[in-house]
């Protein structure tokens, strides 16, 4: 019961974290449809301004935003890892294209989870996201794509990062402290 509640509170604070004035600063226009470092950077600081602040709810609405970004960009990159390795050898992505859509569907699980009522817990993948990611970035290396492949291991990494930000959050909550702003 007190799993929940906590739950709940935070859905709530969520939801009003994301109306407050500071949410809109940092996303006066819409989050990038494709993965920008920069923005990922950006959201950060924008983040760890707000806890050293004292807002917590600035922080976690931040946080609502920026976790899910990297999130989606993870299963993009994947998807996009399995047409590259089509394009040079057919059949050669199908093994990475199954990991990104078990990557989204293990994220829609967890999105649905989230609802009041429901539980969440760790879904086992059977693979490791940023490591994917990360030979996302080497195979963009060997066709000369530096600049993409860079922008690959900085995914690898906030993917990585969005991750311990769960498990803290978790630990933080099974000690009944508070979680918001925490990412």
């Amino acid at each position: 019961m007190r799993r929940f509640l906590l739950m709940l509170c935070e859905a709530f604070l969520l939801i009003c974290a994301c109306s407050l004035p500071g949410c809109a600063q940092i996303g006066t226009t819409s989050t990038p449809s494709a993965w920008e470092p920069a923005y990922w950077d950006q959201m950060m600081l924008a983040v760890k301004s707000a806890r050293e602040h004292g807002d917590k709810l600035e922080a976690e609405g931040l946080c609502f935003r920026a976790i899910p970004y990297v999130e989606a960009q993870a299963i993009k990159a994947l998807r996009d890892y399995a047409e590259l390795l089509d394009s040079q050898q057919a059949g050669s992505g199908a093994d990475t294209r199954t990991k990104a859509e078990r990557l989204a569907q293990v994220k829609d699980q967890q999105a649905q989870a989230t609802l009041p009522g429901r539980s969440y817990g760790n879904s086992y993948l059977g693979f490791v996201v940023w490591d994917e990611i990360n030979g996302y970035a080497d195979t963009l290396h060997e066709a000369q794509r530096e600049s993409d492949s860079q922008a690959m291991r900085v995914l690898a990494a906030a993917y990585k990062y969005s991750q311990e930000v769960h498990v803290r959050r978790t630990l933080l909550m099974h000690e009944g402290k508070d979680p918001r702003g925490e990412c």
